[in-house]
């Protein structure tokens, strides 16, 4: 699943990076857009546009090239839920990617591996009657 999850970051720094060319294009070059020539509002508008696109696409561009770096420790595990939060804003596509990797990141085992403190760490499933559940109380049967 880790393979999953490396090439889920990869498709967002190529998401990233391509709508960081839409800004760079809206900013500084908004006559080659189609459209634009028809444009009957303020010239400024495109400028803003692109600015605001390139500071959000920046930012989880950033994010995502620093999830690459992120040791395997409780920190580490939380922002790479961070990411796939961040990956969940990208549309539909973005989400149909996401939620299967949140749905297996949740599970006991990875947040075990990333050292971050689970119910199984708690859990005392080798002692005492079968009938009894993990949490102590006595179950019917």
């Amino acid at each position: 699943m880790l393979f999953w999850y490396s090439l889920y970051r990869c498709l967002l720094v190529l998401l990233y990076v391509t709508q960081g060319t839409l800004g760079i294009l809206l900013t500084f070059f908004p006559e080659v857009l189609p459209g634009a020539s028809t444009w009957s509002g303020p010239a400024s508008f495109f400028s803003l546009a692109g600015s605001a696109v390139l500071l959000m696409v920046g930012t989880g561009l950033l994010l995502v090239a620093l999830s690459f770096f992120m040791p395997r420790s409780p920190t580490g595990y939380a922002f790479h839920i961070l990411v796939m939060g961040l990956g969940c804003s990208e549309g539909v596509l973005g989400m149909a990617m996401a939620i299967p990797l949140l749905l297996f990141w949740v599970r006991p085992e990875v947040q075990a591996w990333f050292g971050w403190p689970t119910e199984l760490d708690h859990a005392t499933f080798a002692v005492g009657p079968r009938n009894r559940s993990p949490h102590g109380a006595q179950t019917s049967g």
